[in-house]
């Protein structure tokens, strides 16, 4: 059977070596099928060299509600992760290096808007029992990054993703 053209763009990526920017599109537009080939893609993307292939795998394991998503997502929450991250990335460093270079290539606001994501990702995720934990373990991530965190956009897409837990619930676990 022929795979699908984006698990062979990822194939043609692979057998290259170097092309990150190919495996992110590659992650990113499997992301989009809701089969157990292209989640079983997605979720051996999740600790590729380069951190932007799998942070698209993570986005597509958590907008289906895949537990696998929350190490890369819980990354993101901290913001000095994502400035080293964004500031080290080069987009033409070799994929040994993990994509690691010099001048940083994001603005800001593109920063703050992959945690904004992972936060609402992470909200969404949150809404599982079984992903949560008896202990609330990934709400109490949100609720301090709600109280906490230094940008306004991200702590107003944690408090929202609680308010949308919290009404889930029946208003149930409101306390912070």
């Amino acid at each position: 059977a022929r795979a699908d053209p984006p698990i062979r763009l990822l194939r043609r990526a692979r057998s290259r070596g170097e092309d990150r920017g190919l495996r992110q599109t590659a992650i990113f537009a499997l992301g989009n099928f809701n089969d157990s080939k292209a989640v079983t893609r997605c979720v051996e993307a999740l600790n590729d060299a380069d951190v932007f292939v799998g942070w698209n795998a993570a986005f597509a394991l958590g907008r289906q509600n895949d537990a696998r998503s929350l190490p890369v997502l819980e990354r993101f929450l901290d913001a000095g992760y994502v400035e080293r991250v964004a500031h080290g990335y080069s987009p033409t460093a070799s994929a040994t290096k993990g994509g690691m270079g010099s001048a940083p290539i994001f603005r800001p606001e593109q920063l703050e808007q992959y945690r904004v994501t992972a936060v609402r990702l992470l909200g969404q995720l949150a809404l599982n029992d079984r992903i949560n934990g008896a202990d609330g373990a990934l709400r109490e991530k949100l609720r301090k990054v709600a109280d906490q965190d230094k940008q306004l956009k991200v702590r107003q897409a944690a408090i929202e993703a609680l308010k949308k837990g919290d009404e889930g619930r029946g208003g149930a676990d409101k306390g912070g």
